[in-house]
């Protein structure tokens, strides 16, 4: 329809300007986002006229746009939907009613049986032959299906796990230390698992080694690593791994450690430990230090952690050592107090030196 306006042609869809109907458009709760795109479509037709230009700025083609310009109507934009896809003629169960309700009623009276013990007692006690998966369908159908809760999930929201934030400052030896497992294959098929502890600040590190991966192995190698550690572990922060669970975290519990949990698939969180682990493989184990038996394995590593911990220069520690960084930062920060007990070990003389201000063990230092 159009009309005369002072000389000049009106059309009807063009009372509302651009920016009025793309206000309308945004009101329209119904309006999908590629009707509104369709819309802009005929907005750049109507500055244009051009029907080629306006495919080329789109990038569609014309079959499209007539298509959709013969769907438009300026007065209903929701003409500019998509039609919904679903076929007129759609599936329907071929199994009767009652015997759906049959199914219902005994889920209701068994709800912890499964479709496959349901699918026995309707043929035992109904005479009704039917599927599995058929019941499957129906119990879901009509919200019949208990949500099943995995066991690491009922762990989870048994207690609740600390997570690392970067409120965590690490200011003196002790703060973090970090574990981690890694398993690895001998050459003669035999499986074992190398377990790791690293302080994140002086970059000391402890390794065994261990047939199986528990939470009582995880147990009995941090109480080494206690030993073997001349300052208080005052946190421990680990993956999400089972052997880090149960007595592990009960011992943590026990001693007021507090445990951090690395968030579910973050590595990076851990990476001080990740880190030294890949050390152990290329230095360690790629050089052939592999040993028949546990202990003899075990041997090596100590021998391996010594030279680690006092010969190995450590970039991140600006080429001192373990060892060396250690007695630089306690004089450094006057953690260290000598004690007027000197001892003579093999003509030399000893001096012992507290840990730290917060220790009761002791550090031998020449």
């Amino acid at each position: 329809m159009e009309g005369m306006y002072e000389t000049c042609h009106m059309h009807l869809d063009s009372i509302f300007p651009e920016s009025t109907r793309n206000f309308l458009a945004g009101l329209d709760s119904n309006l999908s986002d590629e009707a509104k795109l369709r819309l802009r479509w005929f907005d750049y037709y109507q500055k244009t006229g051009n029907i080629s230009l306006t495919c080329r700025y789109f990038g569609i083609s014309r079959k499209t746009f007539h298509k959709w310009k013969k769907k438009y109507n300026p007065w209903d934009l929701n003409t500019l939907n998509s039609c919904s896809k679903r076929p007129k003629r759609v599936r329907s169960s071929k199994i009767p009613l009652e015997t759906q309700d049959l199914i219902s009623s005994v889920r209701k009276s068994y709800p912890a049986w499964s479709k496959y013990k349901l699918q026995v007692i309707l043929k035992r006690d109904h005479g009704i032959k039917i599927s599995s998966s058929s019941i499957g369908r129906i119990l879901k159908k009509r919200n019949l299906i208990l949500a099943k809760q995995t066991r690491r999930r009922q762990l989870a929201y048994r207690r609740k796990r600390l997570r690392p934030s970067k409120e965590l400052k690490i200011d003196n030896f002790g703060d973090l230390v970090q574990i981690d497992t890694k398993h690895f294959w001998l050459p003669w098929g035999e499986k074992r698992y190398h377990y790791t502890a690293i302080d994140c600040l002086g970059k000391m590190k402890y390794s065994r080694v261990y047939k199986t991966l528990s939470s009582r192995k995880a147990k009995q190698f941090f109480q080494e690593v206690k030993n073997k550690f001349l300052f208080p572990i005052k946190r421990v922060q680990t993956d999400n791994g089972p052997e880090f669970a149960l007595e592990f975290d009960k011992l943590l519990q026990k001693e007021k450690i507090p445990h951090y949990f690395i968030y579910p698939s973050t590595p990076k969180q851990n990476s001080i430990v990740e880190r030294v682990i890949q050390t152990d493989i290329k230095e360690f184990y790629e050089q052939g230090n592999l040993a028949p038996t546990i202990e003899e394995q075990n041997n090596l590593l100590e021998i391996w952690d010594e030279t680690y911990n006092t010969v190995r220069p450590h970039q991140s520690l600006d080429f001192l050592t373990p060892k060396e960084y250690n007695e630089k930062y306690r004089l450094k920060h006057q953690i260290l107090r000598p004690i007027s007990v000197t001892y003579v070990l093999d003509q030399n003389t000893v001096d012992i030196y507290p840990c730290c201000s917060q220790c009761s063990r002791y550090g031998f230092f020449v």
